[in-house]
């Protein structure tokens, strides 16, 4: 917007505009022989309205035109002395006066409305740049305030500088006391201060004085200073909310920091607790935790034994005097811990008064140990065990002291139980091993000798008939239980961890056809294929204990398959390794049965009635085979009959050539017509292969 004229400028305008006004008079005076009085007409008219207005100049005008009128009327000596004055001169005159006044004079109004339209948009941006300036130094103070107080006294300051008046702020009821009503005749702005939390409080301002005779009355607030206020009252409810989100999150953080403080001493609780299997270990740590959490310098854990008396098993910071007389509680004894345990419930005894009020007969155990309250807290429901705890402070515990000895309780309840299982476990696992070591080396005598006399009786020729079938039943039961007590040795040096492991060259081929020809004894109905005999093929292990696995593979191969048909042994080799398969034509094992199979006592339900067994034979296979590090399977044929195989490392190829370990003795036959050398009995030989023959032997 352009800037009004300055006031040289407007009087220029008015003395040019006058100037020639009474030029262009002058000279029509000269043009008509006008005489003065025109000059002072237009003078006089001009003057008028401009300073006067229309009005004003016109009666100037019509009283000199009149008055020229009345002079002119008078007679030819007023005429002469008047010259050539000219009453339709004066009157033109006098208009031109009017209209050149109107036009000065309109032109000066509009000027100074310029002027003032001008003077009020300045003294806007003035206050708009003051307002702004309070704003802008109420966001930088509010920001840097930490307490409620502070943002309220800004709060007024800033309010007063904006608005240019006193200015009170008057907190909400319920947060302060209540302010006192303004007077009756005190008309008064309020400007609410809303936060996030609800209404905070108002900003007060009085536009009235009380009475008539007070000081003149305040203006009233303007919009632009309502708007003004209102904003600082945003910005200070925002302070107020984050000081107050800030002291809460501060209260937050720490019950945060003190809940994770607790947490980790539970979990490390947990983790020590985990690891223990004595009573007394535990109420170490128990006692240690407690103590710790609750900065108490004494504790006693006790346990019940079978006669129910309370029995100390770990103290701490207590006198070992008074250790060895409370080492053994009776459950009818006036103790804390002993009524712990009779009532189920915790018993504290918050002071040495309540002590000596509550066990007057009894020696004062807080005066001796220099504390001053106890707390007996039983543990398990009903109580097998009570924790005692005596604190340097007097008074009831905290909630959060009380919910610590809950927590410990129930880990230390947690760990007894799980002492007591073990406890039990540790037995039995203890009684089973020495059966099963007595009952193996016990029984492998008599089975020794049973088995070696009706060997012998079945090899005698005068036995016939049933007597010879009866030799033949106990030397087929008595191989099967020496069997059984060779796996049971195996298996008891397994529980207890003593079984030794050779790490020595096996020949498989050599070792496989002993196995083969001693197994097509004893089962006659079935036919055995061994793979051809080749160099090679040797194993890290140990021969007794491959020995062991290979021929229970082909007793359960034997055993679980029909008469007549063919268990086919293959071997074969595979990166470091060298693989036996025993394959058969039996009934096949199930994918869902496979894991199960290896594990102990677990007997097939499909097989489980069509042969007798213990159901440890494949257990005590895949122990030995893990022993010497390698690995061993099971699964069902494509066709039909299953799969049992297992892997060895392959020894050294630089071994491949070493002296091969004797065979032993080997049942023969008699030498054959062709002068080939005679093989086992039930070996028959189609190719490079052997394969053993015979009837059912089931």
């Amino acid at each position: 917007m352009p800037s009004p004229p300055s006031p040289l400028v407007r009087l220029s305008t008015i003395a040019l505009v006058v100037i020639a006004g009474a030029g262009a008079k002058l000279a029509l005076d000269a043009a008509i022989s006008a005489q003065l009085g025109y000059v002072v007409t237009f003078v006089v008219v001009l003057i008028g309205t401009w300073r006067g207005g229309f009005m004003v100049g016109a009666a100037a005008a019509a009283l000199l035109v009149a008055e020229l009128a009345v002079l002119t009327g008078q007679g030819p000596a007023t005429m002469a002395a008047l010259g050539q004055a000219s009453f339709g001169v004066e009157v033109v005159t006098a208009l031109l006066a009017v209209v050149l006044g109107v036009v000065i004079r309109t032109t000066r109004a509009r000027e100074l409305r310029s002027l003032e339209t001008a003077n009020q948009a300045t003294r806007a941006t003035v206050d708009l740049d003051r307002r702004w300036s309070v704003i802008t130094t109420a966001i930088a103070d509010f920001a840097a305030l930490g307490t409620p107080l502070q943002v309220e006294d800004a709060l007024t300051r800033h309010a007063s500088s904006l608005s240019g008046r006193p200015i009170r702020f008057e907190r909400s009821i319920g947060r302060a006391e209540p302010q006192s009503p303004p007077a009756p005749a005190e008309a008064v702005t309020t400007i609410p201060v809303v936060g996030a939390s609800g209404p905070l409080g108002m900003l007060r301002l009085a536009t009235a004085p009380a009475g008539d005779d007070g000081p003149p009355a305040a203006a009233a607030l303007s919009d632009e200073d309502g708007r003004g206020l209102a904003a600082l009252g945003t910005l200070a409810a925002a302070a107020l909310d984050r000081i107050r989100l800030r002291s809460a999150s501060g209260s937050s953080f720490a019950s945060a920091e003190r809940s994770g403080e607790r947490l980790k001493r539970l979990h490390e609780l947990t983790i020590r607790l985990a690891a223990l299997v004595t009573p007394e270990a535990i109420g170490e740590v128990v006692v240690g935790h407690v103590l710790d959490a609750l900065h108490a310098p004494v504790g006693l854990f006790y346990l019940t034994d079978s006669a129910g008396d309370l029995r100390l098993a770990h103290a701490r910071g207590y006198p070992i005097g008074l250790a060895g007389h409370d080492s053994r509680l009776g459950p009818g004894q006036r103790m804390p811990a002993a009524d712990a345990l009779r009532e189920g419930r915790p018993v504290i005894v918050e002071s040495p008064e309540a002590w000596r009020g509550r066990y007057p007969g009894a020696s004062d155990r807080l005066g001796i140990t220099g504390t001053r309250s106890v707390i007996a807290w039983p543990i398990g429901s009903p109580a097998t065990a009570v924790l005692v705890v005596q604190r340097t402070v007097e008074g009831p515990p905290s909630d959060d002291e009380l919910a610590q000895l809950e927590v410990a309780g129930h880990q230390a309840m947690q760990a007894i139980e799980r002492a007591r299982i073990y406890a039990q476990e540790r037995e039995a696992r203890q009684l089973q091993e020495a059966f099963v070591g007595v009952m193996s080396h016990e029984l492998r005598t008599p089975i020794t000798t049973i088995l070696a006399g009706s060997k012998l009786l079945s090899r005698d020729r005068a036995l016939k008939g049933t007597s010879r079938e009866l030799a033949l039943d106990i030397e087929a039961e008595a191989d099967r239980l020496f069997r059984l007590v060779e796996d049971l040795l195996v298996l008891s040096r397994l529980e207890r961890g003593s079984l030794s492991v050779g790490d020595e060259p096996v020949h498989v081929i050599r070792l496989l056809q002993r196995v083969v020809a001693s197994e097509a004894t004893r089962w006659p109905g079935t036919r055995f294929e061994l793979p051809p005999e080749r160099s090679g093929f040797l194993v890290r292990g140990d021969e007794t204990y491959v020995e062991q696995v290979v021929r229970n593979l082909l007793t359960n191969a034997a055993k679980y398959s029909p008469a007549g048909t063919v268990v086919r042994v293959a071997i074969d080799q595979e990166d470091e390794d060298v693989v036996v398969r025993v394959l058969d034509e039996g009934a096949g094992v199930t994918e869902a049965e496979v894991e199960r199979l290896f594990g102990i006592f677990y007997r097939s339900p499909t097989t489980a009635a069509s042969a007798a067994g213990a159901g440890i034979g494949l257990f005590v296979c895949r122990r030995l085979i893990g022993a010497m590090g390698g690995r061993i399977w099971a699964r069902r044929r494509a066709g039909a009959g299953s799969e049992f195989g297992f892997a060895l490392a392959r020894y050294p190829d630089d071994e491949a050539d070493a002296p091969e370990p004797d065979p032993g003795p080997r049942r023969t036959a008699a030498p054959r017509a062709d002068g080939r050398a005679a093989v086992p009995a039930g070996i028959r030989e189609t190719g490079d292969n052997a394969r053993t023959t015979g009837g059912d032997a089931r």
